[in-house]
């Protein structure tokens, strides 16, 4: 589950905030926070594209859940949006590298097995990256992560800029994505990423069975607690299937959401017919749910999409202005709820803003980009209206008039 220090949401408008020692948050100080003066979005980060990791206000952070190695990086895997075999095919050739263990070093090469830190020319850690400059890139991102290089976090991170940004190795990720079968995301990711010395039938088959087991293990088709935190490796630089891992308004304004509000256009060669009809290829694909009445125009759909596959919230619900409002006011563990705040100016980009009717009646929700989307300052879809796109400011000042409305700010 996502331990995002804080979120402001606005409802009846609500502000939901985190804080550290779980404290309620006067209204006194709801401008100090939203102002930042003792707080900090993770939207304000910036991300170091040559190795993925993130610096400026806070450090690049991936908490883990699972009981050990093998679930945390299991959980991670679905996290950054491979299906179940596909994560298996991923974890079948790191146990066999390193047994899904980071802190190990390659054998007989005369270096202990538990050296805490890479030696060029050496396999190291759960992939077992053994060119210096693939190490140099762990260790850079370790550094700006504040951790051990021989710990799991600065290793998955370190492994998503690779398979997102890097020539050489990004070519990993339309391939896995594409497998449907064990076998298929294991032979991928062992041709394209790991690379050993020798690949045949028997390194291939030994390397499925490993995969296999683990979807024995954890693939029970529901959706696990996930990795999560400001950022994931792939940072601001890279994307996972239309996502941008880590931040709520790249992932908003990216692959998922039409540029501009007009209905009716050419952007990129691409035209535009239909409002309702013309979803781009990502949302399509990655959209948590895909049947019933146009669920591709849904408003909830599309924010809890966003909201699950940047890692802000892996649990935030996959629709309904009405689950989602009940459930940011319901979780105090992650967020402080705030009453109707009628300000645009006290919004920070990331804000999700929520408006419930009640009843079953139809409400509204949309995420806030601010100056992130320079003369369109808010993403949404409309139910039976239009698929994602980004629109003006209109919408967000009515939203802000609206009887039980809810603004909610993922915060560090």
């Amino acid at each position: 589950m996502n331990r995002l220090s804080r979120i402001v949401t606005i409802s009846s408008v609500v502000l939901i905030t985190l804080m550290p020692n779980g404290s309620a948050l006067g209204i006194s100080d709801f401008d100090a926070v939203v102002r930042g003066q003792d707080w900090y979005s993770q939207e304000d980060l910036t991300t170091n594209c040559s190795t993925g990791a993130t610096s400026g206000t806070g450090n690049l952070s991936i908490t883990l859940s699972g009981k050990d190695n093998a679930e945390k990086v299991w959980n991670f895997l679905i996290q950054q949006g491979f299906t179940e075999v596909q994560a298996a095919g991923i974890m079948g050739n790191f146990e066999a590298e390193s047994g899904i263990d980071p802190t190990i070093n390659e054998r007989g090469k005369g270096v202990p097995l538990n050296n805490p830190t890479p030696t060029a020319g050496v396999g190291f850690g759960l992939a077992q990256w053994t060119p210096a400059s693939r190490q140099k890139g762990l260790t850079d991102t370790a550094t700006k992560m504040n951790v051990p290089v021989n710990t799991l976090e600065p290793q998955l991170a370190w492994f998503m800029t690779e398979i997102t940004t890097d020539p050489t190795y990004k070519a990993t990720t339309p391939a896995v994505k594409a497998a449907t079968t064990v076998r298929d995301a294991t032979e991928a990711f062992v041709r394209l990423f790991e690379r050993p010395l020798v690949i045949n039938e028997n390194t291939i088959t030994a390397r499925t069975a490993n995969g296999q087991k683990f979807l024995d293990t954890y693939g029970t088709g529901a959706t696990p607690n996930g990795a999560t935190g400001n950022a994931a490796a792939a940072g601001a630089c890279g994307t996972t299937g239309g996502a941008v891992v880590g931040s709520i308004t790249k992932t908003a304004m990216g692959d998922y959401t039409w540029p501009k509000p007009d209905c009716r256009q050419t952007v990129n060669t691409e035209v535009r017919n239909s409002c309702r009809a013309d979803a781009r290829d990502a949302y399509v694909r990655d959209a948590d749910v895909k049947t019933g009445d146009e669920p591709l125009t849904d408003c909830g759909n599309f924010v809890g999409t966003v909201m699950r596959k940047s890692g802000a919230d892996p649990n935030y619900p996959v629709i309904g202005t009405t689950t989602q409002i009940a459930y940011v006011r319901a979780h105090t563990e992650k967020y402080k709820v705030f009453e109707n705040p009628t300000d645009i100016n006290l919004l920070q980009p990331g804000d999700i803003l929520i408006y419930d009717q009640g009843g079953g009646a139809n409400g509204h929700t949309m995420i806030y980009l601010g100056k992130d989307g320079r003369d369109f300052p808010r993403a949404d879809a409309s139910w039976h209206g239009h698929t994602p796109q980004m629109n003006d400011a209109g919408g967000v000042l009515w939203i802000l008039k609206q009887p039980n409305r809810v603004a909610a700010r993922v915060l560090k």
